[in-house]
């Protein structure tokens, strides 16, 4: 099984392709059974907000992408072409730590903004429901959900007077927010 993060955003589609790929939540849960009961993914959640939507998905192999990005633009009547041309993959790691980015505000339009949190948290209550999430998504969900009020600010800045020298890390492209009391 390979987790898959697939879909589009603020960065990668013009607004007329994102609202025309949006789910009206009245529709999420049965397009996630459809997802499934067509064997396109074994799990399958989706967040759509107003900025992106985006599949969470477990397939049986990485190449199962392309099915997945037709059934987009079959659902919502979208020209192929123009989707293939505004879709993102992230396949296993990546794919969770862009979950992870997203639900902590690292990835909105707006830095932080909180409200995505929330909106991640009813893309797990929609797959839940549906019965669309196994065992690997549910782990990886369970991180942001366990997250009480998000990641954004919550005090008013103060200006840092001593900061030890960092250790090295052996992950150079990673990047993490730091907060402290």
């Amino acid at each position: 099984m390979t987790l898959l993060a697939l879909g589009i955003n603020h960065k990668t589609a013009p607004v007329a392709i994102r609202e025309r790929v949006a789910f009206a939540p009245d529709r999420i849960e049965s397009a996630l059974r459809e997802v499934v009961d067509q064997s396109l993914a074994d799990e399958v959640a989706i967040l759509s907000t107003c900025n992106r939507t985006e599949l969470y998905c477990s397939v049986r192999s990485g190449e199962d992408a392309p099915r997945l990005v037709d059934w987009i633009s079959r659902y919502h009547g979208v020209d192929r072409e123009a989707l293939v041309s505004c879709v993102y993959l992230h396949r296993e790691r990546d794919a969770v730590m862009h979950m992870m980015r997203v639900a902590s505000g690292l990835d909105s339009l707006v830095l932080g903004e909180p409200q995505i949190l929330g909106q991640v948290k009813d893309a797990y209550a929609f797959a839940q429901a549906a019965g669309t999430l196994g065992g690997r998504w549910s782990g990886c969900f369970s991180i942001p959900l366990a997250w009480p009020n998000g990641c954004g600010p919550k005090q008013p800045s103060a200006p840092i007077r001593f900061l030890s020298p960092m250790p090295r890390y052996p992950w150079p492209d990673t990047s993490s927010p730091i907060s402290g009391a």
